[in-house]
């Protein structure tokens, strides 16, 4: 009685199951197919090492041939990169080289101008020096004629230089007797006469030009000296404003 009554109680479980899982069956599945797929992505995402047979029997690592071919793929991105690089560089050095020729060809037309500039001022310093030169040499000569003095049996001729007048060349002549007659007693004052006489005495024009000689004769010149110790103090006086300003009397 009782064996049959845990049959019933059996039974009538199974039944509840069973009506369970026709109840719910659809769901079961859904969720069965669902954690098939989740497993399938889960088992292909954690794959390591998938191998296959090629015809020769070797066995090829899919997932290093990925490998590969990303770091081909790399690759390929890097030479395309160096190309960039290499335009880029080669740019760089044709600016570069076209900036050193620009500035080879600037230091080449500097060091021209340079050059050209001190061609212009050695011969701008060649051109003074001559002038200098010829200034020297015209002021020897001057100075040579100035100081030309001829002495003859019967006079002094004077040789006219640069600013003389008749008058400094009497007083030249004057001087120049006087070195050759010393006479006592005669002052500046007496002097300055003995040349105003000379001057007066002489037929010729004030003014004289550059080279010219005049003759001035001893007696002429003696005549004045003897004329000028005739002066009393007063004329002697009045003579002084003049004598002032003449030095080497």
């Amino acid at each position: 009685m009782e064996e049959n009554q845990e049959i019933q109680e059996d039974l009538g479980n199974g039944g509840k199951v069973k009506n369970w899982l026709q109840d719910n069956i659809r769901v079961i599945l859904s969720v069965l197919i669902v954690a098939t797929i989740m497993a399938g992505i889960y088992s292909y995402s954690k794959r390591t090492v998938i191998s296959t047979d090629t015809d020769n029997g070797t066995e090829i690592n899919l997932v290093e041939a990925d490998k590969e071919n990303a770091d081909d793929n790399s690759a390929v991105v890097v030479v395309g990169e160096d190309d960039e690089s290499n335009k880029t560089e080669k740019a760089k050095s044709g600016s570069s080289e076209k900036l050193s020729v620009e500035q080879d060809n600037q230091k080449t037309e500097e060091a021209k101008k340079a050059e050209e500039a001190k061609k212009a001022e050695e011969a701008k310093k060649a051109e003074e020096a001559k002038v200098a030169e010829a200034k020297k040499a015209e002021e020897a000569t001057k100075v040579e004629v100035q100081n030309s003095s001829e002495e003859t049996n019967t006079s002094f001729e004077e040789v006219a230089g640069a600013g003389d007048s008749l008058t400094t060349l009497a007083r030249r002549a004057t001087k120049h007797y006087l070195e050759k007659n010393p006479t006592e007693g005669l002052s500046n004052e007496h002097k300055i006469y003995i040349e105003d006489y000379l001057r007066k005495q002489i037929k010729q024009h004030q003014n004289v030009n550059l080279g010219e000689k005049v003759s001035f004769s001893k007696d002429l010149i003696s005549q004045a000296v003897n004329a000028s110790k005739n002066l009393n103090d007063k004329q002697l006086n009045n003579l002084k404003k003049y004598s002032a300003r003449v030095t080497g009397l």
